[in-house]
């Protein structure tokens, strides 16, 4: 948002004085109508039709399944680097977009597999199959 000099009223607080321009729309906001998405600052309408920020919430469910999938210890040290990647870029502020999802659908492909290998390692190990072709 860009600072206003004028005495423009808020639209949905005419007794506040307005603040700031929205980025996207232009419209004007009090600082209750001000939203800050990673540095850029938006009125309460067009924050809303923002899109959600991208791949914390797959970075978070591949880091907890590669913790899982840790039975098949490399696939899963391969999903905590690149879930932990994902998840560094985030905390960091950096807009990563359809690469951090790639990482981490990535990650959460590896996890599973790992889980899966695990599962049947652990299978197999319980009916006295290991070692046996």
């Amino acid at each position: 948002m860009t600072a206003v000099s004028l005495e423009a009223p808020c639209p949905r607080h005419p007794e506040n004085a307005a603040e700031e321009l929205c980025i996207r729309c232009g419209s004007f906001a009090c600082s209750a109508c001000i939203v800050d998405r990673q540095g850029d600052r938006y009125c309460v309408d067009c924050a809303r039709r923002l899109p959600p920020l991208g791949g914390s919430w797959y970075s978070i469910i591949a880091g907890i399944l590669s913790f899982l999938s840790l039975g098949c210890a490399p696939l899963g040290l391969v999903a905590i680097v690149l879930a932990g990647i994902d998840l560094t870029m985030i905390s960091a502020g950096r807009k990563w977009g359809r690469q951090g999802v790639s990482l981490d659908l990535l990650a959460i492909g590896l996890s599973l597999v790992g889980i899966l290998l695990g599962a049947l390692i652990l299978y197999r190990a319980m009916n006295g199959q290991i070692g046996e072709v």
